[in-house]
């Protein structure tokens, strides 16, 4: 009786094993694995585009702001200088910006519509988030922590 027992949870092992296999080398071939139509295995399925999803819009949001640093080196650094002494140091008038969009505009990473808007002049506007007329760093800060929906310690001009 015993060894019967015995040999039986052996042959279990041995299936579960193998089934276990080659579930693994299904995933790795990149094969789709099919879930059971539950509440449990719905969730995990939901979570899981929502997490994919997160993850693209991290992407976009990340290469805008690397599009965004690199074209405010480019194209604003000399026009900077030439501004009244009210405005202080390294901040960009917000008419500047607006044309420099206008004229030259940053490649498709850093776009209106990634943030919702249409034009320019509302990602200008919401660049200069309390219409002061210019935009400092701490204003920069400001919109990407809302566009991240995160602290805007992580992405920091300054």
């Amino acid at each position: 009786m015993n060894d019967t027992y015995s040999s039986h949870l052996q042959s279990l092992e041995r299936k579960l094993s193998s089934s276990i296999n080659n579930r693994s080398v299904a995933q790795d071939k990149g094969e789709e694995v099919s879930y059971p139509d539950t509440k449990l295995a719905n969730a995990y399925l939901k979570k899981k585009s929502a997490e994919a999803k997160v993850e693209e819009s991290r992407e976009a949001f990340e290469a805008a702001f690397t599009e965004l640093s690199r074209w405010l080196l480019v194209h604003m650094t000399a026009k900077t200088a030439a501004f009244d002494d009210d405005i202080p140091p390294r901040a960009v008038p917000s008419a500047a910006l607006l044309k420099s969009f206008q004229e030259n505009p940053p490649n498709k990473a850093f776009r209106p519509s990634l943030f919702g808007v249409s034009s320019w002049n509302e990602v200008v506007e919401l660049l200069d988030c309390s219409s002061k007329g210019y935009v400092t760093n701490t204003d920069m800060n400001r919109f990407w922590g809302e566009s991240f929906h995160s602290s805007s310690g992580y992405l920091c001009f300054g």
